[in-house]
């Protein structure tokens, strides 16, 4: 009797199926992203349009999310308060994210008395309350929106070196540095081609996890009156302005732009944590 041999099914590799939560976060962040450039020509009002009259209004046809203690319209104040609060945290990682790979790289590649330097100077800065940090800054450059950029980003530097050393350290033991180095490869060429690349995948995911506590720290600061300054629309000064307005019954304000710093947030720790375990994946 011949043997019938049934077909065999492979099952789909996890690395290619498709993680839907993860283009989903993907896809909110970019309609924030869009949300925040046409905010001029979504919002129905000018962000600084008062209308004493129409003080403290609740949500209406006219007024979607009500009005505030001045008469603005919250929702085109929410849209392009967006901008701020999209801008400042970008700027804060672009600058702590793009000082720690640089000393990360450069600590662990030359080594020596170098690497002990950046060891201490990492030291120093992660000591330093981040919140501090931006008091003195705003202290000499004045409130707005450069003093906590500045103070933010050598706060949130040492976060990033940290762990981006200890990913080139390992990098730095494998074969392929070595054989780049037999072939005659400079330092340089080898970080940029090579080790930067291999370590890529990690700095997204980092990146985008500090993303979330720099936008809740920028919004802090504003809150507290030290970082973006009134009349202008950013959520953290949208939240201090409405708590007067909170208290007497009138949440609109305070409620919505503190619930979209909650969504936001919420949405980048998910999308940072599913490129930290694709990262660990990968590597």
């Amino acid at each position: 009797m011949t043997a019938i041999s049934l077909p065999t099914v492979t099952p789909v590799s996890r690395r290619h199926r498709i993680d839907i939560l993860l283009w989903l976060v993907v896809g909110i962040l970019v309609a924030l992203v869009v949300i925040a450039i046409l905010a001029p020509v979504i919002a129905p009002y000018a962000p600084d349009q008062t209308d004493i009259l129409a003080a403290n209004e609740g949500p209406s046809a006219e007024h979607f999310l009500g009005t505030d203690s001045l008469g603005r319209d919250i929702y085109s104040r929410l849209l392009y308060g967006s901008r701020l609060t999209l801008l400042g945290p970008a700027l804060i990682i672009l600058i702590a994210t793009t000082a720690g790979v640089v000393l990360a790289i450069s600590s662990v590649w030359r080594g020596g008395w170098y690497d002990v330097a950046v060891s201490r100077l990492l030291d120093v800065l992660f000591a330093v309350p981040g919140l501090l940090v931006a008091i003195i800054a705003v202290a000499v450059l004045g409130p707005g929106l450069l003093a906590p950029v500045i103070a933010l980003s050598l706060a949130y530097t040492p976060y990033i070196a940290r762990i981006l050393r200890t990913v080139a350290l390992r990098e730095r033991n494998l074969a392929y540095i070595e054989s780049g180095q037999l072939i005659g490869l400079s330092g340089w060429a080898i970080c940029r081609r090579h080790l930067l690349p291999n370590m890529m995948p990690l700095v997204r995911a980092q990146a985008t996890l500090a993303f979330g506590a720099a936008l809740v720290d920028l919004a802090a600061i504003s809150y507290l009156g030290l970082g973006v300054q009134p009349p202008a629309a950013e959520w953290g000064v949208m939240v201090a302005e409405g708590q007067a307005a909170l208290l007497n019954g009138y949440p609109w304000e305070s409620l919505s732009a503190g619930l979209s710093i909650v969504i936001v947030v919420i949405v980048v720790n998910v999308l940072g944590e599913r490129l930290a375990q694709r990262a660990e994946r990968t590597s």
